[in-house]
């Protein structure tokens, strides 16, 4: 009994060995001792304007080990937003007046520790015609930023292989009752004459009519089109160097209903209509979306997010600054961009444009400067 005791003793101890041999190479492990240092990181030492570059924070003890560490993060100088992420955050180049020469700095802070500041150069691209009219110049620096600015239609366009819609039908059998079921009108890129509904979750409906269905096919195939717009999220004023930097929380993402929506009324699944999962609806949503539109656009269900937005004024000028994301729209429409609900193509047949709004998938700092 002796021994096998020992032998338990012996187990522990050496397991408790290679614990702390793992814990001290691998590093990441927790130290009692106090931080002593505090280093951050890029791969890269630029990045383009609107494009998102990773930065790491490693900290050290007094005796030299690596621990975890899950620091304050802070843009020191530069328009950009900034996303924590524990040791890590995400910068994220986001203004519209970028020059020559322009940089962003970042800075990094825990238990009393700053890292030294990394300095990331911003490459401006050529400002867009569409997005300059989208943010007029205001007479004075204390005239309103627009809340929400039109929107612009991306023209790029292919039309959808599968279109289905709720149609209401009416029972011919002696009974006096409505109902609603899906109809397809569109199918392996082919227009379907006009038929029997598919009602899945009903079963055989043999007695089921369209009543508010035009007669024949319809004239022409649908299209998905993408239109943007921005909204504003905050705003201010800033007076010779002053800088402005603050955590903004908002929407990201988009309406699960009205994503599933979409789906079932574009996808070739016509049975999955009862059960479809976010991930299916995510996979089919941004290939339909990617394929018909030539745009990427991550999709994920809506989610409140938060941001540090950092402004930084200059000499002798009054700057009036505007933090806004971005909101993709994605509808069906008619060859030029119209919406199906409301084009004179589709007249009398009804249909349902199923719009879907992805939020906050770009922020941006608009920005306007006024002499003194």
């Amino acid at each position: 009994m002796r021994n096998i005791h020992l032998e338990n003793i012996r187990l522990i101890v050496a397991l408790l060995a290679i614990t702390m041999f793992l814990t001290g190479c691998l590093g990441g492990g927790s130290s009692s001792l106090p931080l002593a240092e505090m280093v951050i990181s890029a791969e890269k030492t630029s990045i383009v304007d609107g494009e998102t570059l990773t930065i790491a924070a490693v900290g050290t003890d007094t005796e030299g080990n690596e621990v975890i560490v899950s620091p304050e993060w802070m843009i020191l100088s530069g328009t950009g937003s900034l996303e924590p992420r524990g040791h890590k955050a995400f910068l994220n180049a986001t203004g519209w007046d970028y020059a020559e020469g322009d940089t962003i700095t970042v800075q990094a802070f825990a238990d009393e520790i700053a890292a030294e500041p990394l300095t990331i150069g911003v490459i401006p691209l050529l400002q867009s015609p569409v997005t300059d009219s989208l943010f007029p110049r205001p007479e004075s620096p204390h005239d309103p930023l627009p809340s929400k600015t039109d929107y612009y239609i991306v023209e790029d366009r292919e039309p959808v292989d599968h279109f289905r819609d709720y149609r209401v039908y009416m029972i011919r059998d002696g009974g006096h009752y409505t109902t609603i079921g899906w109809h397809e009108f569109v199918k392996d890129g082919e227009l379907l004459e006009p038929g029997d509904p598919d009602i899945p979750w009903w079963g055989e409906a043999p007695y089921f009519t369209p009543y508010d269905y035009a007669d024949g096919p319809l004239p022409e195939p649908v299209y998905l089109s993408h239109r943007v717009h921005y909204e504003l999220v905050d705003a201010g004023l800033l007076y010779h160097n002053a800088s402005y930097s603050q955590t903004i929380s908002f929407t990201r993402g988009t309406s699960k209903t009205e994503a599933t929506e979409f789906v079932r009324s574009t996808s070739s699944e016509v049975k999955s209509t009862a059960s479809w999962g976010w991930g299916e609806v995510t996979a089919e949503l941004k290939t339909t979306v990617e394929e018909k539109t030539s745009q990427s656009v991550t999709v994920e269900e809506s989610r409140t997010v938060s941001e540090t937005k950092a402004v930084n004024g200059r000499d002798d000028y009054i700057t009036r600054f505007g933090v806004y994301t971005k909101v993709d729209t994605f509808y069906l429409s008619d060859v030029n961009g119209v919406p199906i609900d409301v084009s004179p193509i589709f007249a009398h047949y009804y249909l349902n444009r199923r719009e879907v709004s992805v939020n906050g998938s770009e922020t941006a700092i608009v920005t306007h400067r006024f002499a003194y």
